[in-house]
C-alpha cells in the first residue's frame, strides 16, 4: 500500500521515506509502484533502498602519495643543498691556506709599540727542536718567548702571499697561541680587516 503526500492510499505515486541503519547510515527509502497486468489484480510494489554515504574523498593513491612524498623530499634536500653551497662558498674565503692575516702582527699593534706578536707558550712543540727555537724564536725584554716576525711584522714560519696561498712551515709544531682563531671568528675577521682582505 502507498501513501501519498496528503496520506492517502495511491497506486501510481513515490513516496520518499528518509531512515536510519542502525543510527549509522542515512538511507533513503523509495517505493515505486507497478500497475496490476490486469485491472482486477493486485497492485505489485518495488522497493528500492539506495544508501547514501557521507560526502568524504576518495583515498589517495599510492603512486600519487608515494610520487608526493617524493617531491617534497626533492624540495627539502634542494634547499638544504643550496643553503650548503652558500656556507662552503662562505667558508671558501675564510680558509687558513688562503688567507694567513692572523699571522701577522696587526698594524694596530705596531702603531702601538708592540713588536712581539705570537707568544710561545713553554709546552710549544716548537720548543723541544733547537734549529727551529734558534730560527724563529725570540725572547722579550720581558723575557717571555715570542715568534720571530719579518719588518712587515710578519711571522717567519710563514711562507706564500697573504690572501692568496699560504702555507705555516711549522703548522705541527706551533704554538698555543696560534690554535686560538677560529675560522671566520670576530677575531679572524678582525685580522683579515687590519690586512686588507674582505672580513
Amino acid at each position: 500500500m502507498l501513501v501519498d503526500s496528503d496520506g492517502a492510499v495511491d497506486g501510481c505515486g513515490v513516496v520518499p521515506v528518509a531512515l536510519v541503519v542502525a543510527g549509522v547510515l542515512p538511507v533513503s527509502l523509495i517505493v515505486v509502484p507497478v500497475p496490476a497486468v490486469d485491472e482486477v489484480g493486485p497492485v505489485v510494489v518495488v522497493v528500492v533502498v539506495v544508501v547514501s554515504l557521507p560526502d568524504v574523498p576518495p583515498p589517495e593513491p599510492q603512486a600519487a602519495r608515494r610520487t608526493a612524498q617524493v617531491s617534497e623530499r626533492r624540495q627539502v634536500m634542494a634547499g638544504t643543498l643550496a643553503a650548503a653551497a652558500r656556507l662552503v662558498k662562505r667558508m671558501g674565503r675564510y680558509d687558513c691556506t688562503l688567507c694567513g692575516a692572523c699571522c701577522c702582527n696587526p698594524p694596530g699593534n705596531r702603531a702601538e709599540g708592540f713588536v712581539d706578536y705570537i707568544e710561545v707558550d713553554e709546552r710549544a712543540p716548537l720548543l723541544k727542536k733547537p734549529e727551529l727555537v734558534r730560527r724563529l724564536v725570540v725572547v722579550g725584554d720581558d723575557d717571555v718567548k715570542h715568534m720571530r716576525l719579518d719588518p712587515e711584522g710578519r711571522c717567519l714560519a710563514l711562507r706564500g702571499r697573504i690572501g692568496k696561498h699560504v702555507r705555516c712551515t711549522i703548522y705541527a709544531d706551533r704554538p698555543r697561541a696560534c690554535w686560538s682563531v677560529e675560522p671566520a671568528s670576530d677575531l679572524c675577521r678582525a685580522y683579515r680587516e687590519a690586512r686588507g682582505l674582505r672580513p
